[in-house]
């Protein structure tokens, strides 16, 4: 009902499709959103995070799922932005905290070096090899441990490699050794 009357009023945008009905917000209210959000975050909020723990439980059901089901296409394809957001708020946040000379959340670190990883494999099922690359090379910035950075860093290699991309599959090759 609420989501409804918000979209009456022209601030959510309902796409309807086979899985049912979900609401996108217009760029002014996400702008607007997002700004709330991170003066939220700035006060102790936990809503960004609350998210990155959202997107890990759906990146992990996506994982488990079989992509030769027609619905994990498009499963995948309407959680992918959120994953997306969520990797981009966690690297922002560590950058932020590194400027500023503090040691960065290891717990939100590592969650966003899980969900990098899990996305990474995602993006690589779903035949978006670049993205892929670009993740699982987050994924190793990421990482917790310096063998899980190399394990993103050799699937980012495998990835170059079969993308055709010899110099950076070359030079991920030796990043992961």
């Amino acid at each position: 009902d609420a989501l409804g009357r918000l979209a009456e009023h022209s601030l959510l945008a309902p796409v309807t499709s086979a899985g049912g009905t979900r609401y996108h917000a217009l760029e002014p209210v996400r702008q607007f959103a997002a700004a709330r959000l991170d003066a939220e975050a700035e006060g102790g909020g936990g809503a960004r995070r609350r998210h990155l723990g959202w997107c890990l439980t759906e990146a992990a059901g996506l994982d488990r799922a079989d992509p030769a089901e027609p619905e994990w296409q498009a499963a995948f394809d309407a959680a992918a932005d959120e994953f997306r957001a969520a990797l981009a708020w966690s690297a922002a946040l560590s950058a932020q905290q590194a400027d500023a000379g503090r040691q960065a959340d290891a717990a939100q670190q590592a969650d966003a070096g899980r969900l990098a990883a899990t996305f990474s494999g995602l993006l690589f099922t779903r035949g978006r090899l670049r993205e892929a690359q670009q993740r699982y090379e987050q994924a190793a910035v990421l990482a917790s441990d310096p063998a899980a950075a190399a394990r993103a860093l050799e699937c980012a290699a495998a990835t170059a490699k079969i993308r055709t991309a010899g110099d950076e599959a070359l030079r991920l090759d030796r990043a992961a050794a």
